[in-house]
Formats: C-alpha cells, structure tokens, sequence
C-alpha cells in the first residue's frame, strides 16, 4: 500500500506506547476511496471507536464488523459520521498529555480490545485521556479528516 497520508504509516507510534516492540498486535489496515491508507494497532483503532461512539456515532454495522480485517467496507455515510463524532471530541480531549492513572488498566492489554469487540464494558481511564496531548489530538485530527474523505476497506 501506499501512504497518501504522511502521518498515518507510524499511527500507532502517535499512541506512545511502543506497541510494536512490547506486543506482537494485529493491526487494522484502512485504505479509502481515493487510494490512501491507514494504519492502527487494533488498540489504537478500537480507542478510535470507542471515542467516535462516545461523541455520537451510531454503528450501521455489528461491532465486529469493523474488526475482522477482510476488505470489509465502511461505507461514505459511516465514514463521514466517525469522522465527524470524532472531530466534535477535540475540544473535549486536553491539550496536555494526561497521567496515566494508579488504578488504571493496562492499556496494552489486549484482553480490553476483545471486551470492546464483544461489546462489553472496559475499565481504564478515561477516552479523553487515551488521546490527550498535542500529537495524539492531532492523530485524531488526521484521521476525522480521514474518514470524512470517503468510504475505507478494512484489512
């Protein structure tokens, strides 16, 4: 695949996590309409989700759908309202980058992202404060924009 988006080849390094080197994750691979792809650690792009649905995206599809990696398409309408949910999110996410809290999950703990896939409560801190700071609320950014650009298969 090729980027038409320079940021989105390293999206879950925007996590600050070193996912990559701690965990071996799936990733969700999103290419759009216009050709240009996406790439999340299913963490990052369940977190996404999660944030979209908080802020007023209603799912046309099962949850799994969205999960399953076989060229599925999220159509222009579904698209366009993730991407709109998750840009009336940005005034709400703080600028600074949040503490991660004592009581807090682990947010490399994979057993979360199969609760959310499932449709189960998760437990960590806030959603707010997943994406807080100026390079993850820009990563939001990105990908609002993203989204609101066209339908996207996902890989």
């Amino acid at each position: 695949m090729t980027s038409g988006l320079a940021f989105n080849i390293s999206a879950c390094a925007f996590l600050n996590f070193n996912i990559i080197q701690k965990v071996n994750v799936m990733s969700m691979d999103l290419v759009n309409e216009n050709g240009q792809d996406w790439r999340f650690t299913t963490w990052a792009y369940c977190n996404a989700l999660r944030l979209a649905e908080k802020y007023g995206w209603k799912r046309k599809y099962e949850l799994d759908y969205y999960f399953s990696n076989d060229g599925q398409t999220v159509d222009r309408e579904d698209a366009y309202s993730i991407g709109d949910a998750l840009l009336s999110a940005l005034d709400d996410i703080p600028d600074r980058e949040a503490r991660a809290l004592q009581t807090a999950l682990n947010p490399m703990d994979l057993e979360e992202v199969t609760k959310y896939q499932r449709g189960e409560k998760i437990a960590y801190k806030s959603i707010l404060e997943v994406f807080s700071g100026k390079n993850k609320k820009e990563a939001i950014t990105d990908f609002a924009t993203y989204c609101q650009s066209g339908s996207f298969k996902v890989f």
